[in-house]
């Protein structure tokens, strides 16, 4: 997370960040910034790097929200990275567990991606789980897919349906070995939190 000490080179940032999108940025409004964001960066490089792929690829006029921040953390490198490690997790769970076993990822984005190009867990195992497979393409098109959904950060569901299972059964839950890119409604719900978090609460005198 970023440090106190980071808070100068924080706000000189911001104040920088403000006057190339033609906004005066006063001290409330870097203090609301600094609180959202100090515990979604590494360090101050990691932040400065966020902040420098705004610049670049910001194309309204108004200034980037903490959102903005958090989501230019993951870059297409990262995000390739991540959806080829998405797929061998999806792989490795249809061979292990197989199809009749409901199936919930904790990347969210996993289940989104095989029901967009398979339609179920059954299809999609059929694909990949046997030896004799050749998933060259299928492993491409995942890929593709995947890093589509996740910047557009919207799932419709988290669990897959077995072959004959039903879908009150509980899911067998996978953890992958890597962080997930964030769902967009996680991602404005823990935004939403955290400015909440800085307003006072007023007290209401009813006369």
């Amino acid at each position: 997370m970023l440090q106190d000490g980071d808070k100068k080179i924080f706000a000189a940032t911001m104040i920088a960040m403000g006057k190339s999108f033609g906004v005066d940025i006063d001290k409330d409004v870097i203090k609301l910034y600094w609180e959202v964001l100090q515990d979604e960066f590494e360090d101050m490089g990691e932040f400065k790097k966020a902040a420098a792929k705004l610049l670049k690829s910001w194309s309204y006029s108004y200034m980037p929200k903490p959102a903005h921040f958090i989501q230019a953390l993951q870059n297409e490198t990262d995000l390739e990275l991540i959806a080829n490690k998405a797929y061998t997790t999806a792989k490795a769970a249809a061979i292990q567990i197989g199809v009749y076993e409901n199936i919930e990822f904790n990347d969210h984005f996993i289940a989104e991606t095989i029901i967009t190009l398979f339609g179920s867990w059954k299809e999609f195992h059929d694909s990949v789980a046997y030896f004799d497979s050749d998933d060259t393409w299928i492993k491409k098109d995942f890929i593709t897919t995947y890093k589509r959904i996740a910047k557009a950060g919207n799932v419709r569901g988290t669990k897959l349906v077995g072959y004959l299972k039903s879908d009150f059964k509980e899911p067998k839950l996978i953890h992958c070995d890597y962080i997930p890119p964030r769902v967009r409604q996680e991602q404005q719900k823990q935004i939403a939190s955290s400015v909440l978090k800085k307003i006072p609460n007023k007290r209401v005198v009813n006369g």
